[in-house]
């Protein structure tokens, strides 16, 4: 095939990685390789790779728990510069060896010895096959607190098996993470310390993605340009030019920005948004975490703000409390794949986890929720249409637990089959998760409730203060706020407080002082005290614009 064509021509007829690939949208999520520094002919790898790649997948949708071609895939994309991806296909190949070797035990009666000598001997091969595979990817994305995991779970499935295997790898990630933290620490920034918990990944398009995954269609736009004519009388969505950046080599021709439709006063309120894409750490989906009986205040299950037990407003299936029927409303996108199912497990893992990522899985399950509920593609999904990612060579936040496994496990209960069903291939789950963490924010809970007897479950009195301390976050991905484009001199502010319930994801947005029509109106990602400087604030929004991202506000564009 000439290295001058512009895409493979064997593709698939859905949307996956038997697609056409683009070799202009060949950017590797690995930050330690650079495709044009290998010394290979960038066309000529590009096509050798993505041709297997291509045949592998339409073999996968043929024979999708055949395990060895996950690891081949895994192999292939790992090699293309997408240990993200990689990750991803050799975690499957695991899951389904696993498989194989439980069903080999139950058959072990009905079969000779030196023929179950043999399955083993062979399906061991295959583990530590993909386990390789698996270990060099996360290890390729820095995770090597995942890597341990692996590891430490390895040395106790199999034993004798794998032990050594597992033993070696162990000690060069605890050689690794020992450098890792050296480096950080040499920064002299607490900030980066979260980084010895997870690895780093880059998010840019995949070159197999249909050109409507690019950028926001023009539907899109204007149908979140009606959501804004009906939440607000001040405000709308034009272009702007404050994110006018490059989408992984092609100019991005959907940057918006919120605009004053007529002149605006101090004060003066601008709008309401209301989401269904709100978690925190207290969920009906999870039973062990709700409050105990004779809590004063309980949180709506949908915007996870506090509300009165007195404001009851549920589900006909079930008793879960809303603070609103417009809450309970939106609940109805998601709550039919949840009702009646138990989701402990992600709740008590989140624990585990740096208070940064305590959040994460949840976030996964309600968007998840969503997604499988309508039946459409996530990536169509208009909630998730809506929602640009934040594509750069800047590294972003990458576990094997939050990327991979807790999504894996929480499909797989929402009765989706993860092998068979590529609409939730990795490539999928991971663009959600770049859409995701650009546009989500997070809040504390805020000290209202000194008055109130017993506290609030997550609460705790300070006596000294006479107040609530916070032990709760709020984190949600609202349809309107994540339009509002970020400036370190914002002109407008939102609070998350409305009549029904208090500090959940709903936003209420209004201006800081005077804008005028036309002018665009942007709010802060970070609350600022106002003495920072500018690579302090730089670092504040690093999960934003990544570890060295750069803000391109009015302000930060004067100190240079």
């Amino acid at each position: 095939m000439s290295s001058n064509t512009n895409t493979t021509s064997l593709g698939g007829t859905s949307a996956g990685m038997d697609d056409a690939w683009n070799p202009r949208l060949w950017k590797p999520t690995c930050r330690h390789m650079n495709i044009e520094n290998t010394g290979e002919p960038v066309n000529e790898a590009f096509f050798e790779h993505s041709r297997i790649i291509i045949e592998l997948t339409k073999n996968i949708r043929k024979d999708p728990f055949d395990s060895s071609l996950w690891t081949q895939r895994g192999h292939h994309l790992r090699k293309m510069g997408y240990p993200d991806l990689a990750a991803g296909d050799t975690w499957k190949a695991t899951l389904l060896i696993d498989r194989q070797l439980v069903a080999l035990q139950k058959r072990r009666a009905n079969i000779t010895d030196s023929e179950a000598l043999g399955k083993l001997t062979a399906l061991i091969g295959q583990q530590s096959t993909a386990f390789h595979e698996l270990l060099l990817a996360v290890n390729l994305l820095e995770d090597y607190r995942g890597v341990l995991e692996i590891c430490d779970n390895g040395i106790k499935t199999y034993g004798g098996n794998l032990e050594n295997f597992f033993r070696e790898r162990r000690l060069s990630a605890m050689k690794s993470l020992g450098e890792k933290q050296e480096i950080l620490k040499s920064h002299g920034n607490k900030e980066l310390e979260i980084y010895l918990e997870c690895g780093a990944t880059m998010h840019f398009a995949y070159p197999f993605m249909p050109a409507k995954y690019l950028s926001r269609q023009e539907d899109i736009v204007e149908s979140s340009k009606a959501l804004f004519r009906a939440a607000s009388s001040n405000c709308g969505l034009s272009r702007s030019s404050v994110s006018n950046s490059k989408l992984a080599g092609i100019m991005s021709s959907d940057s918006l920005g919120v605009f004053a439709t007529s002149d605006i006063t101090a004060s003066e309120r601008l709008l309401e948004d209301t989401t269904s894409f709100a978690v925190t750490s207290i969920s009906a989906s999870a039973p062990s975490t709700l409050p105990t009986e004779g809590t004063p205040l309980i949180i709506c299950d949908n915007c996870c703000g506090y509300t009165r037990r007195a404001t009851n407003f549920s589900l006909a299936c079930c008793q879960i409390i809303y603070c609103s029927q417009q809450c309970r409303d939106l609940a109805l996108s998601y709550h039919k794949v949840l009702c009646g199912k138990n989701f402990d497990w992600l709740y008590n893992e989140a624990k585990k986890l740096p208070t940064e990522s305590s959040l994460n899985g949840p976030m996964w399950l309600r968007v998840l929720a969503t997604c499988v509920q309508s039946g459409i593609h996530p990536l169509d999904h208009p909630m998730i249409a809506r929602l640009t990612p934040l594509y750069s060579r800047n590294g972003r936040k990458w576990s094997l637990v939050s990327n991979i496994k807790h999504p894996i496990l929480i499909l797989k209960q929402l009765g989706i089959n993860p092998f068979k069903d590529l609409r939730f291939d990795t490539w999928v789950l991971q663009t959600l998760w770049a859409r995701i963490i650009t546009n989500q924010g997070e809040h504390p809970l805020s000290a209202f409730f000194s008055l109130l007897e017993p506290p609030p479950q997550g609460l705790r009195q300070e006596k000294a203060a006479g107040t609530w301390d916070i032990a709760l976050s709020v984190r949600s991905i609202s349809p309107l706020y994540s339009f509002f484009n970020h400036s370190c001199e914002n002109n407008a502010d939102f609070e998350c407080d409305r009549g029904s319930a208090l500090n959940g994801g709903t936003k209420t947005f209004f201006a800081k002082q005077n804008i005028k029509k036309g002018e665009e109106i942007c709010v802060s990602y970070v609350h600022f005290k106002g003495n920072e400087t500018k690579e302090e604030r730089r670092v504040m929004l690093a999960p934003w614009i990544g570890m060295e991202g750069r803000c391109g506000c009015s302000k930060c564009r004067r100190e240079t």
